[in-house]
């Protein structure tokens, strides 16, 4: 049987997924051992999702500079510094726009560290626990999905920073379902960075925009244990414009972002899930250069399929299958959305809006 390999992009559109799930979730079939209300499990995952609502200077940056959402609105911001800088009539003896970028960079710096604390706090308090008790064998059904349809190989990079995900695609035993090539570390309630893991596993799962676990100390990035506070947390928290550079500049995003390059290069399915692409022109910009030939497949999947494709005009000149999330209010749901987009006939899934006639 040929190999099948899919590369799947997830964005916060998975959160608002589960969201929906959880709250739809009937009263009388919530599992005894879960301790708090399904309201309280609502509140929680909404507060992860929604975290940088809670920073309100983000969202004057957005509406200042008439931006999609925060990213934007610092791009826009990092954009005027320079303005400012370049500006013939201003003969300062400094740069005030370098300064204005120092500063906001130094502030942007402190809001990680509070999002990796409220992320930590979540799981000490058993938020993802909980969210694992509900829906204890979304892992294996997953996996199940994968190789009722050949699956062979599946690389998931997600722009999420939360480990909500993490945490569902786990097995019975809480086991990690996909590697993320951090492992053994001589350094207490840390994991070590091991590149060599990168291409040996047929499944993995890599955060290519940091997460809150990830500890960057003496130069090197660790992945802290439950429980650990992360004083230097690694997480591209930027303008649209300047993620690559980050990502660049750390070792292990860096390594996750050629890993990314390369299955683009190698694989002939790429699924964006939930991910608005509004924000991500290195996203873009590996798709165009990696993955836009003849005999590939690129899915959207998005309660807004239109205006992701929107995005990704100029970046890919294939085909483009689209999917809705509309009606994912159960975990069966989701999982046959899933199962769908790792079908070999996309154009006979249920979900896939395209209108072929038109397409013809």
């Amino acid at each position: 049987m040929a190999e099948r390999k899919v590369l799947l992009i997830v964005g916060n559109g998975f959160n608002h997924l589960l969201l929906n799930i959880v709250r739809n979730y009937p009263f009388y079939r919530m599992p005894k051992v879960i301790k708090t209300s399904r309201d309280r499990m609502v509140e929680v995952i909404e507060r992860i999702t929604y975290l940088f609502s809670e920073f309100k200077f983000l969202d004057i940056l957005k509406e200042n500079h008439n931006a999609n959402d925060w990213e934007g609105g610092l791009t826009g911001y990092n954009k005027n510094c320079e303005l400012l800088d370049n500006h013939k009539l201003l003969n300062e003896p400094f740069a005030i726009g370098t300064i204005l970028k120092q500063n906001m960079h130094l502030l942007v710096q402190n809001q990680m560290k509070i999002v990796a604390d409220k992320f930590s706090n979540s799981e000490s308090q058993g938020s993802y626990k909980d969210i694992k008790r509900l829906l204890p064998s979304f892992g294996i059904k997953f996996m199940d999905r994968l190789r009722s349809n050949g699956i062979t190989d599946l690389s998931i990079f997600t722009t999420n920073y939360d480990g909500i995900l993490d945490t569902l695609l786990t097995d019975q035993s809480n086991n990690f379902l996909f590697q993320d090539s951090f492992g053994y570390s001589d350094i207490q309630n840390t994991l070590k960075f091991h590149p060599q893991y990168l291409y040996r596993s047929h499944f993995s799962m890599f955060h290519i925009h940091g997460s809150y676990k990830f500890l960057e100390k003496n130069g090197e990035t660790f992945k802290i244990k439950a429980g650990m506070k992360n004083e230097n947390p690694v997480m591209v928290l930027s303008g649209a414009d300047s993620k690559e550079d980050i990502i660049s500049s750390n070792h292990v995003l860096s390594s996750y972002y050629k890993k990314f390059i390369s299955n683009l290069n190698e694989y002939d399915r790429v699924i964006i899930f939930g991910n608005s692409l509004n924000s991500e022109p290195h996203l873009k910009k590996a798709i165009k250069e990696n993955f836009d030939r003849i005999g590939t497949e690129l899915v959207i999947c998005s309660n807004n399929p239109n205006k992701v494709e929107e995005q990704l005009t100029g970046y890919y000149n294939q085909f483009i299958y689209k999917f809705s999330t509309d009606d994912v209010i159960r975990e069966l749901d989701l999982l046959n959305l899933f199962y769908q987009l790792f079908n070999e006939d996309l154009v006979n899934c249920s979900r896939c809006i395209n209108d072929f006639n038109k397409a013809a």
